[in-house]
């Protein structure tokens, strides 16, 4: 019988640093590792753990070079984090704690957990200062503790719940079912009526007030003042290739001109895009609908965040909004995603420069006397 395979597990932290008293980081890791290696489920070893300790880089190769070939190959990756970047190679501005970090958070972040051992050193370096704003700013820290036995029961706990996160993911269908239940009945609708189905599913789910030119939502992000966005919602009601689904909702920020008066009536900014799509999205096709290729397109698990920073136009494809629970499952990702990478901040921003352009627009054709169409 074939053997079964790993998890492989990478611990990511300095080596020679004191914590908790006098207990040096490269003690505390190979006796964590020893203790993870030493789980059994069913008299098998689900876990391999790798640390520099065991496996230093290969002749001709630097540190960071052997650790970010590492992660590449690493299932999950736990950081103890002590406040400290690492040293730096060459003319590096910042040290190799830090890459490692950022390098595991930009191939797959969902599977990367950071412990905080308290108390943090205190910077003696500018790239210490660098990775310790980096860590905040991003609200990195899933758990801090104080003692040994606080991490290897903290460790453990996050070790076994990405355990069974990938066990979950791996079982669950990449799609929505649109065969039975609710996405059964929008799916017997015709393009009309699975558009008003989806649209009205997405107001509710945003829990705002409606308006004829949109919803009005407040954001409060932490740390931040409460802002109050327009969002103008609507519903590409089958996958983006049907033409007659995608033309439905055309380039609906040429008309943005039309908000200008409630936006400065309710003092709100924006407006912000928000498209329930049935099926999934590509950044291409968000690209498309924008009109322009030079323009910022992020594709996650909520679909995908498209903007442009002339016009500061901002597009948000709700993708497999198959049902209302699929609508409110992409919204509430879209939201965990600006919070947790740092984007509210750059979404408000081209917000409030959105506003001012809307405003010109709509004061100009006034100008004019430009008819509306």
């Amino acid at each position: 019988m074939a053997d079964i395979p790993r998890l492989r597990v990478m611990f990511s932290s300095r080596a020679a640093t004191r914590v908790f008293g006098d207990t040096t980081l490269t003690e505390l890791r190979l006796a964590l590792k020893a203790q993870v290696e030493g789980i059994r489920i069913g008299g098998h070893q689900p876990f391999e753990v790798w640390i520099h300790e065991d496996d230093p880089a290969p002749a001709g190769r630097t540190i960071l070079e052997g650790s970010l070939d590492e992660i590449s190959r690493a299932d999950v990756v736990l950081v103890l984090y002590t406040g400290e970047a690492g040293s730096a190679e060459a003319d590096s501005s910042i040290g190799i704690c830090h890459a490692e970090l950022q390098e595991a958070l930009a191939r797959r972040r969902d599977v990367v957990s950071v412990i905080a051992l308290e108390p943090l050193i205190e910077p003696s370096a500018d790239r210490d200062e660098v990775f310790q704003a980096y860590v905040t700013r991003r609200r990195l820290i899933h758990a801090r503790v104080q003692d040994r036995d606080g991490l290897f029961a903290v460790a453990l706990r996050l070790l076994m719940q990405r355990f069974v996160e990938l066990a979950k993911r791996g079982a669950r269908p990449t799609g929505r079912r649109v065969d039975q239940g609710a996405a059964l009945d929008w799916a017997r609708l015709d393009l009309p009526g699975r558009a008003a189905a989806m649209r009205s599913a997405l107001v509710d789910a945003l829990d705002g007030v409606p308006t004829e030119q949109g919803v009005l939502y407040t954001l409060a992000p932490p740390g931040l003042a409460p802002a109050r966005l327009l969002l103008r919602v609507d519903a590409i009601p089958a996958a983006l290739g049907v033409a007659a689904a995608r033309e439905r909702v055309g380039q609906p920020f040429y008309t943005d001109h039309l908000c200008a008066g409630l936006l400065e009536a309710e003092d709100a900014i924006g407006p912000i895009h928000l498209l329930a799509c049935h099926r999934g999205v590509t950044e291409s096709q968000a690209l498309r609908l924008l009109g322009t290729s030079n323009a910022v397109a992020v594709a996650s698990e909520f679909g995908v965040f498209a903007a442009e920073d002339v016009m500061q136009t901002q597009v948000v494809l709700l993708a497999q909004c198959v049902d209302a629970g699929g609508v409110m499952l992409a919204l509430r990702r879209f939201l965990e995603w600006l919070g947790r990478e740092g984007e509210v901040s750059n979404l408000l921003r081209r917000a409030r420069a959105r506003r001012a352009i809307v405003a010109a627009i709509a004061s100009g054709r006034d100008a004019v006397g430009w008819p509306e169409a």
